[in-house]
């Protein structure tokens, strides 16, 4: 059985820091996860399956890596970003990809971002990586840029990504606007599709949690 946590103590977060840049490359750095809220995914046994991280204020490192004057020159999206939150590190294990626990990630996930208070979310994620961008698609985001990026504080290198910023109403719309979308490619696995207990446990975990942590 998976279970979210949120996750806080230096310790935890370090594990957290390992794992995720065991799946992405990416070694955050502790003071930033520390100023983030971070949530794990752990098995019965205790062990991290999967996570994410919400940087609920600023500075955003999707914002930092990228050249400055394309919010320098963009006043519209300077607004967008004062009241926006940055989804980060996010992943979940090959071993519990499919199943229940895709669709409990994705849940909560949601949740958690439509509870945070902000009106839009920054994002980021590797040009080529097409299948992603389709999952985000779905909340019809505005692209900020694509193309090559500068390496933070933990990054191994450039990459060639693509930054968007995405806006809470357009996330509710979807699930009205686009619900066979959403059920056949992100929440229900197709041979689960139909299955309204599973529906029913997912939903209640990733809603059960959100109104906790509220």
């Amino acid at each position: 059985m998976l279970r979210f946590v949120d996750i806080t103590s230096d310790k935890d977060l370090l594990h957290y820091q390992q794992e995720t840049a065991k799946r992405l490359g990416v070694h955050f750095p502790l003071e930033y996860l520390k100023r983030s809220h971070v949530v794990g995914l752990r098995d019965n046994k205790g062990e991290l399956q999967g996570g994410y991280a919400l940087v609920i204020k600023g500075p955003f490192r999707v914002i930092d890596q990228i050249p400055q004057e394309v919010v320098q020159n963009d006043p519209e999206l300077q607004k967008k970003l004062n009241k926006a939150m940055e989804i980060t590190g996010l992943w979940l294990d090959a071993s519990v990809r499919g199943g229940m626990s895709r669709s409990m990630l994705w849940l909560n996930l949601f949740f958690d971002v439509l509870l945070s208070g902000k009106s839009h979310f920054v994002y980021s994620y590797d040009a080529e990586s097409k299948k992603l961008g389709q999952v985000y698609s779905v909340c019809s985001p505005s692209l900020i840029y694509k193309g090559p990026v500068r390496a933070l504080e933990g990054m191994k290198g450039m990459a060639i990504e693509c930054v968007e910023i995405g806006s809470i109403k357009s996330c509710i719309s979807a699930f009205f606007l686009r619900p066979d979308f959403l059920l056949k490619k992100i929440l229900v696995p197709r041979r689960l599709h139909m299955n309204k207990v599973f529906l029913k446990k997912a939903y209640s975990q990733a809603s059960a949690r959100s109104e906790k942590v509220s």
